[in-house]
């Protein structure tokens, strides 16, 4: 550290050091601030979410899961009337859950199938060049 030789030297030096404690204080109190607001449920929830949303196999099996339930939902209301008694309205809770698990258990065939159906629905590379 500079000894000062003057009192004029001395107030420069006090200002300074007064001048970067604020500002490290300022830099203190935003970084605390930071912290507070990563450490909220919400957002950690929001950054866990992102991070997952951010993989293709996370995005495949919701839609596929979401297909799942879809699809064995549909079939139960087809099957089972919403005035049918407690025992139809078990039956379809079964058949609902067994659904979910042959579509989970055939989630392989189900995207090649749709892969192959995506892909019958998109143009061919000859008609685009053909059609130009």
């Amino acid at each position: 550290m500079i000894s000062p030789q003057t009192p004029e030297e001395l107030r420069n030096l006090i200002l300074d050091l007064e001048s970067r404690k604020k500002n490290e204080w300022q830099l203190l109190k935003e970084g605390a601030h930071d912290v507070y607001t990563k450490l909220q449920p919400i957002a950690i929830i929001k950054d866990t979410l992102g991070e997952a949303m951010a993989s293709p196999d996370f995005k495949k099996t919701v839609g596929l899961s979401a297909l799942a339930l879809t699809f064995s939902f549909l079939i139960k209301k087809y099957l089972v009337k919403s005035s049918s008694g407690v025992a139809a309205g078990l039956m379809g809770v079964l058949l609902e859950t067994v659904i979910v698990k042959v579509v989970d258990k055939n989630s392989n065939k189900i995207n090649s199938f749709l892969a192959k159906a995506a892909s019958f629905f998109k143009p061919n590379q000859k008609e685009e060049n053909s059609i130009e």
